[in-house]
């Protein structure tokens, strides 16, 4: 599923991750809609669990995850 973005201002999705596709540097998630989600993330991208900095192999399925991305 494509996650659908206007430029030039934040979004946000919160969800339970599903599946860690590291190769393609992507991540899958279900919302608590029930709704299947992903996104992509590239090296610009930064994991924090509290202050705690992270990185894309941290993260794991059924880890609740709170995702903000920014379209320009």
């Amino acid at each position: 599923m494509t996650v659908a973005a206007h430029e030039g201002h934040a979004h946000s999705m919160i969800g339970t991750i599903t599946a860690v596709h590291p190769d393609i540097q992507h991540v899958e998630m279900k919302t608590p809609d029930g709704k299947t989600s992903g996104f992509y993330v590239d090296d610009a991208t930064k994991f924090t669990q509290g202050t705690k900095a992270l990185s894309l192999s941290d993260l794991k399925p059924g880890q609740r995850v709170v995702v903000s991305a920014r379209t320009e």
